[in-house]
């Protein structure tokens, strides 16, 4: 309980690696939840829905300000399945003006199958790619969940 105070209270971001089934989700609602008690505004998005949700809006000819600005305002972001597609410019940008509009203001958790040292070849290993990573996972608390995948395992033992 005391994790939530102080990661948000210091708007640092958390980083939950592991690979797929290991609980990263898991374990990021249970952060979020706690938020919400905590009277905290919190949303969880995966990213490729909200690379999605950015382009239908692109589509209706509304500009990318409206879902930064919905996004950034949260308490508790949850990005999950960080990186997991790939990304083209656009997405890049994007991202990157998000991740600009938190930083060391809001509290962002990132779910991923990679680890911060692969996100910059991944986000196109420019400039922007270089801020985000740094923005990100710098002085971020890093949970490592290992490779056990805990789907399997409990099927296993049905």
């Amino acid at each position: 309980m005391a994790l939530i105070p102080q990661f948000m209270e210091t708007t640092s971001n958390v980083v939950i690696e592991g690979c797929a089934g290991t609980g990263k989700s898991f374990l990021a609602c249970c952060l979020a939840k706690q938020a919400c008690r905590m009277r905290r505004s919190a949303r969880y998005v995966r990213l490729p829905d909200l690379l999605m949700e950015r382009d239908e809006l692109a589509a209706t000819e509304r500009s990318d300000a409206k879902i930064l600005k919905k996004y950034a305002r949260y308490e508790l972001l949850r990005l999950d399945e960080w990186l997991t597609e790939d990304v083209d410019d656009t997405d890049i940008n994007f991202l990157f003006e998000l991740i600009e509009r938190r930083y060391a203001a809001k509290s962002t958790v990132i779910c991923t199958q990679y680890t911060p040292a692969e996100w910059h070849g991944r986000l196109g290993g420019g400039v922007q790619a270089d801020a985000m990573v740094d923005r990100l996972a710098h002085g971020a608390i890093r949970i490592d969940l290992g490779d056990v995948n805990v789907r399997k395992l409990l099927a296993e033992r049905k």
